[in-house]
């Protein structure tokens, strides 16, 4: 069961905004890499099923599997 709370706030760019400014300097580091980092986007096992098609999945569906 998810407990946490997430929340979204929009934050005008440039602006100072700490958060966006880090959000900021992260990115130009990223496009001078020569590079991109390889990231593994494999679904682990427990989270993979068969037959879930996004245009008919709700939430509910969702944590059902994610709960299997």
């Amino acid at each position: 069961t998810c407990t946490a709370i997430t929340r979204l706030r929009w934050v005008k760019g440039h602006s100072g905004d700490p958060g966006n400014e880090g959000a900021n300097q992260l990115a130009r580091f990223a496009n001078k890499k020569k590079d991109p980092d390889l990231i593994d986007l494999t679904a682990p096992p427990e989270l993979r099923t068969q037959g879930a098609k996004l245009k008919v999945m709700t939430q509910a569906m969702a944590y059902k599997i994610i709960r299997k």
